[in-house]
C-alpha cells in the first residue's frame, strides 16, 4: 500500500546471567518486541537487559540514600567487580527457587567493589540488627539513586531484569549520572 511503516527491533528479555548466546534458538530465551522509536536513543543499552539484585524494603531505600553501604548475603557471585547493578526493592522475602515479586521497584544503580567476610563491626554499615557468622559483605560504591518510580519485577539472587521500553529513559538517566 506504500504507507510508511515504523522500524521495529527485538531485544532479548531475561537471558540467564552469564549467557553469551542470544540466539532465538538457544535455550528458549524469550524475545520482546519494541518500537524502534523507543529504542533509537540508547540502542545498545536496550539490547542487553540489566543485571539486578532484589532487596527487601526498606534496605533498598537505605542504599539509594547512601545510609547502607554493605549488602549482606549468604552467597557470593562468580564475577567481580559488579558494575551498574540495578537495586530492586520489594516487600517480600524471595526464598524458594522461582520466587518473584512483580511489585518491585528500581531504586538505585551501584557498583559492588569487593566481597569479603561479614564482620561483627559491620552491623551499622549494613543497617543490620544483629551479626551472624558465615555471611558475605558486599561493599557498595558509586550509588546512583533512581528518582522516578520504576516498576521492576524482583527475583532471587542476581538476575537479568525484564524491562519495558517505557521505563528505560528513567533508568538510563540514573545509571549515567556520576
Amino acid at each position: 500500500d506504500g504507507a510508511a511503516r515504523p522500524h521495529h527491533a527485538y531485544f532479548f528479555a531475561n537471558p540467564p546471567v552469564g549467557s553469551r548466546s542470544y540466539s532465538p534458538t538457544s535455550g528458549g530465551h524469550r524475545l520482546e518486541y519494541a518500537s524502534s522509536v523507543c529504542l533509537s536513543h540508547h540502542r545498545t543499552q536496550y539490547s542487553t537487559p540489566l543485571l539486578a539484585l532484589s532487596i527487601v524494603a526498606p534496605s533498598g531505600t537505605y542504599i539509594a540514600e547512601g545510609r547502607k553501604i554493605l549488602e549482606v548475603r549468604s552467597w557470593r557471585p562468580d564475577g567481580m567487580p559488579l558494575q551498574d547493578l540495578l537495586i530492586v526493592e520489594n516487600h517480600k522475602y524471595l526464598t524458594a527457587p522461582g520466587d518473584s515479586d512483580p511489585e518491585g521497584r528500581g531504586v538505585a544503580f551501584v557498583d559492588v567493589i569487593d566481597i569479603r567476610p561479614w564482620l561483627e563491626n559491620d552491623i551499622e554499615a549494613a543497617c543490620a540488627r544483629e551479626w551472624t557468622r558465615g555471611y558475605w559483605a558486599w561493599e557498595l560504591a558509586n550509588v546512583r539513586p533512581i528518582t522516578q518510580a520504576v516498576r521492576v519485577t524482583a527475583e532471587r539472587r542476581l538476575y537479568r531484569a525484564v524491562l519495558t521500553p517505557s521505563v528505560m529513559p528513567a533508568l538510563l538517566a540514573a545509571k549515567d549520572t556520576t
